[in-house]
């Protein structure tokens, strides 16, 4: 049995051998120099808060009143609107000859709300009378002026009432219903006329220069802030006909209750206006902590990275062993602090674009989306440290951008992007079809480029052959 053992031990050996051979072959036969070679290289980043004086408003919710927090000061919004008539043919949108106008009322719809449930809030209704209307192509900022367009001297009507004193739900709507003044919402004596008014496509420039819209807002109340999904003034209005019998004796009158409304809807501008009191003392106070910066939503505050272009281009130029070296992975990673913090009426940002600022303005002007070489969009995520602590952060692709960087500007030191809070919509596929700057409350604090233990940084993987 002795030589049957050595037999099998001397056939292993010669295998393990032919295999080992086979195996690096490859290594063999190619150049030393030819061998690809790989490298991992990280760049730290300056950032500082940048102060945002407006976004483009088009939004898909609308906020509504006072609300105070401790972190980031006192946000007011209100909103001016245009309403759309009823349009479609004569025969359609026309009234009873025996129609009579009885009342108007603003419908709001809401689901959500930020702050107390139980703090009133007063809404007063007023009337743009200033003869601007809004033009269907353009948007509007954020910060836009009240006064160019109503001189809150037509109060149509107002309502107190608490976010909660009424019934509804996340799946069935909250409705607050404020009753408008009839003798002022067309103009003295002419809420009747308007039942013989006709709008048909193309015409609504009518109505809009007879009627310029709505301004909303709250007298009073901080700790209410409404996130309205719907608005529209709703018409109210009877008419009589006669119900005939055979014989004609027993004719009588029926009187029909009906109304029409006209809604705040896509045809027309919805304007959500912001303003921020104590931005000023905000700034102040969140700039003396320089290992920090924030993003804030809406229209408040943003922060400013730059990335040292420059010398990104000279690590790849360096290379290693002599070669020059191509990106394979660049990835720029921020990191979210103080999460602890944050109270349940600011949640945290979920999504942020970080956009090239020279494009900035032009990008929401003309509703982009994300290109190769411009932005990238960065969803919050998490993971768990080595004590089990939840750690949020955003992660950045930076491979493509600063590909088409150093391709296109390669004598660039310094490429400055913002982080911007936004909005998503997808379609059914989940292809991104719009991009929208954040009109919601919404806030992190991130750890600054000079963060004692978690600076922002671009870490990048290169390669040579």
């Amino acid at each position: 049995m002795r030589w049957q053992f050595i037999f099998v031990f001397v056939i292993s050996l010669v295998l393990y051998s032919c295999e080992n051979d086979l195996t690096n072959i490859g290594a063999n036969i190619q150049p030393a120099g030819d061998a690809i070679t790989t490298g991992i290289h990280s760049f730290g980043v300056s950032s500082e808060i940048f102060d945002v004086e407006f976004i483009y408003s088009k939004p898909d919710s609308l906020l509504l009143g006072t609300f105070f927090d401790d972190t980031y000061g006192t946000l007011h919004a209100d909103i001016l609107t245009q309403l759309q008539p009823p349009v479609g043919d004569v025969d359609k949108v026309s009234y009873p000859a025996t129609a009579i106008a009885d009342s108007a009322k603003l419908l709001m719809v809401y689901y959500s709300w930020f702050g107390d449930d139980y703090s009133p809030l007063e809404v007063n209704v007023f009337k743009m009378d200033q003869g601007k209307t809004f033009k269907e192509t353009e948007l509007y900022p954020s910060n836009l002026r009240v006064e160019d367009y109503c001189s809150k001297s037509i109060l149509l009507g107002a309502k107190v009432f608490s976010p909660k004193d009424y019934a509804g739900g996340s799946l069935n709507p909250y409705l607050i219903q404020v009753d408008l003044d009839t003798n002022l919402v067309f103009g003295q004596n002419k809420f009747q006329s308007e039942l013989k008014a006709t709008y048909t496509v193309g015409n609504e420039v009518v109505f809009h220069n007879k009627f310029n819209g709505l301004y909303i807002t709250s007298k009073f109340g901080t700790a209410s802030l409404l996130n309205v999904r719907n608005l529209y003034m709703r018409y109210y209005y009877h008419y009589t006909y006669i119900r005939k019998t055979v014989d004609g004796l027993n004719d009588s009158t029926v009187t029909v209750s009906h109304y029409q409304d006209y809604p705040a809807n896509k045809e027309v501008r919805t304007i959500n206006r912001v303003e921020l009191p104590q931005k000023a003392a905000k700034l102040e106070q969140f700039n003396s902590d320089p290992i920090k910066n924030v993003v804030a939503a809406p229209a408040n505050i943003y922060t400013r990275v730059t990335l040292p272009l420059k010398a990104v281009k000279d690590s790849l130029n360096k290379g290693v062993n002599g070669k020059k070296m191509l990106i394979n992975r660049a990835i720029f990673r921020v990191d979210a602090t103080d999460v602890q913090d944050t109270t349940l009426a600011v949640p945290l940002v979920s999504s942020i674009l970080m956009l090239n600022e020279d494009s900035v303005d032009v990008y929401f002007k003309t509703r982009k989306l994300p290109t190769t070489y411009n932005s990238v969009l960065g969803n919050i995520s998490y993971e768990y440290d080595s004590d089990n602590n939840l750690q949020y952060f955003y992660k950045f692709d930076m491979s493509k951008v600063l590909t088409h960087e150093l391709a296109k500007n390669p004598t660039t030191p310094e490429l400055k992007f913002r982080l911007i809070p936004v909005s998503i919509r997808y379609d059914g596929s989940k292809n991104i079809i719009e991009i929208k700057q954040q009109n919601l409350m919404r806030a992190v604090k991130i750890c600054s480029g000079t963060h004692p233990t978690k600076p922002m940084k671009l870490q990048m993987v290169y390669s040579g052959f």
